[in-house]
């Protein structure tokens, strides 16, 4: 998987904040337009109920004995409570029904509770009207001192399209207050990222221009000393004097060190590139087996050893920096007590993967941690002071690029064994 650039980390940082901060505007904003709607939509069914009742008490007092002991309803009819409800029933404690004005089907258990409405408070319920369900109240009425009847009034929800906009009204402000919230916390967002975003991008310049003001002057310094190197083995003939001796291993010494000093510019220059992001792989297929053999000519005592063709999906460059770093890291700690190097390199196919071993015949890990070995900055007592301690740490992060692992071993019967893992192209 390719890095991302630092220009889509910084967008993804920019749109993660962005969402971060709306996020919570809208789960606050949410909830208090949910707790608004909630109660006044309880206000507003207290307020129902009680223009019920009102309407179920003023009829009910309509209602009244004549002298035969007959009820009249007559007042009921044309007043206006009658009008304002959708059904009104007026029946005796008996069930004797002395008006009603719609279908009402039942009452239960309504007319029951406002019998036992004695302190004439009211009762609360539903009632089917047209055989749809409907919120009711109910009303007591006397004859004298005792509760003999009582009126119904059905009346469907009061102030249902008041309660309607205003929850419209709610929601809808609480939805422009959240996109308000995403457009501030995205300027808000791009004024943090803005400076960070400038320091990536003078970093990348910084890096373009190091990369060509310390790689140019080193290569010319070991241009030249391998040239005067070799100007100094065509003059010097066999029998040579001690101070003419002394130059020759001067000079292969600055020869080593130049080169030494190139790699370690190189590792520095590519981790600057793999902490500002900038690692981008050009992936094509590659024949890992050949690139591997190509170190045999510049790589003094190394042996390749492939068993055909093995195919992978990389960048030439990246691979080519962590092989070879595996190989000065093989050359430069992983000598014998002889001083002398025996490196061996493989690259075979195993079990779906492509796997290229770099061993060498040095002391091995001893006490080191093999978990610990690919930390940045960790440098070999042998190293000298050419390390940078960047090497293995800059082969595992090309190596978790290419999706594969690097893995360490102790050799037999010494010396330390590496093994990249690549994934495996299969034809």
């Amino acid at each position: 998987m390719t890095t991302p650039s630092a220009s889509s980390q910084l967008l993804r940082l920019r749109r993660m904040l962005t969402l971060l901060l709306a996020g919570v505007a809208a789960v606050g904003l949410s909830g208090l337009a949910l707790v608004a709607t909630l109660v006044d939509a309880r206000l507003r069914a207290n307020e129902a109920d009680a223009y019920r009742q009102g309407l179920a008490s003023r009829l009910a007092a309509l209602v009244y004995p004549d002298e035969q002991g007959q009820w009249i309803v007559e007042g009921i009819v044309d007043d206006m409570a009658n009008e304002a409800a959708d059904a009104v029933l007026v029946a005796t404690r008996s069930g004797d029904v002395l008006y009603q004005n719609a279908d009402i089907s039942s009452t239960v258990p309504m007319l029951p509770l406002a019998l036992a409405d004695e302190a004439e408070v009211g009762v609360i319920g539903t009632i089917t009207v047209g055989g749809q369900t409907m919120p009711a109240a109910a009303a007591p009425f006397w004859d004298f001192e005792t509760v003999e009847g009582a009126v119904i009034v059905a009346l469907a929800d009061v102030h249902q399209d008041e309660h309607t906009r205003l929850r419209l009204l709610v929601w809808g402000t609480a939805l422009g207050l959240t996109l308000l919230s995403a457009a501030a916390a995205w300027l808000i967002a791009g004024r943090v990222v803005k400076p960070i975003g400038e320091a990536l991008d003078r970093e990348e310049r910084f890096l373009a221009t190091a990369a060509h003001e310390i790689r140019t002057p080193l290569g010319r310094v070991r241009a030249l000393a391998e040239s005067a190197l070799r100007s100094w083995s065509q003059l010097s003939s066999e029998n040579l004097s001690p101070r003419s001796a002394q130059l020759g291993e001067e000079l292969r010494r600055l020869v080593t060190v130049a080169g030494q000093t190139s790699e370690s510019a190189n590792d520095l220059l590519l981790a600057g590139r793999i902490d500002a992001s900038q690692l981008e792989l050009r992936r094509e297929p590659l024949r890992l087996d050949n690139l591997v053999a190509d170190f045999e000519a510049t790589v003094p005592g190394l042996a390749v050893e492939t068993s055909g063709p093995v195919e992978i999906i990389g960048d030439s460059v990246l691979v080519r920096h962590a092989v070879s770093n595996l190989l000065s890291n093989a050359a430069h700690h992983g000598r014998a007590n002889s001083g002398t190097s025996v490196i061996h390199a493989s690259v075979q196919p195993v079990d779906g993967e492509a796997w290229v071993s770099v061993s060498d015949n040095g002391p091995g890990l001893g006490a080191i941690n093999p978990e610990r070995i690919f930390d940045r900055y960790r440098r070999s007592a042998s190293g000298g002071t050419s390390s940078t301690g960047l090497g293995l740490w800059i082969v595992q992060s090309i190596m978790g690029e290419h999706r594969g692992v690097v893995d360490v071993y102790a050799n037999e019967p010494s010396g330390t064994v590496f093994v990249l893992r690549f994934p495996l192209i299969t034809r």
